[in-house]
């Protein structure tokens, strides 16, 4: 597992030129976004054990500038910001292969999506379908 040194070497790595390491660009979250990843269901929603079933799963390091979850498989940073005097949550993940990190997707949520719950939700959506595509990939092979 990557250590928190580690961790922060990337982040900043990252950030530093999100261009050359986000595949996808900045994926900004909206309404198409939440009904394609299947997240419009209130029940889904209102899941109130959405923030412990993503937290449990992960270690955790606060810093001022962001939140920092890891485990073996994925590092996801969220970083608050202020865009244009509005709130943006940015959210990146990072998914290990063979001690090093590789960025897989970069997320800006902000307006009336920009809840703790909506985010985890969006972020406990996302890396299941990551972990979906490896297995699928990995049984094609």
């Amino acid at each position: 597992m990557i250590n928190p040194a580690q961790l922060e070497e990337h982040y900043k790595k990252y950030t530093e030129d999100l261009a050359k390491w986000a595949p996808d660009g900045i994926v900004k979250i909206d309404l198409a976004f939440l009904q394609n990843l299947n997240l419009l269901n209130c029940n889904e929603l209102e899941m109130e054990d959405a923030e412990q079933e993503l937290t449990q799963m992960f270690n955790i390091i606060e810093s001022p500038d962001k939140i920092s979850l890891y485990n073996d498989e994925f590092v996801i940073w969220i970083v608050p910001d202020l865009v244009e005097n509005v709130p943006v949550t940015f959210a990146l993940i990072a998914q290990q292969h063979d001690n090093d990190l590789q960025l897989e997707m970069v997320l800006s949520i902000g307006g009336p999506y920009n809840t703790p719950r909506l985010v985890l939700k969006i972020l406990q959506k996302l890396l299941q379908d990551i972990q979906d595509n490896d297995k699928a990939i990995n049984r094609l092979r």
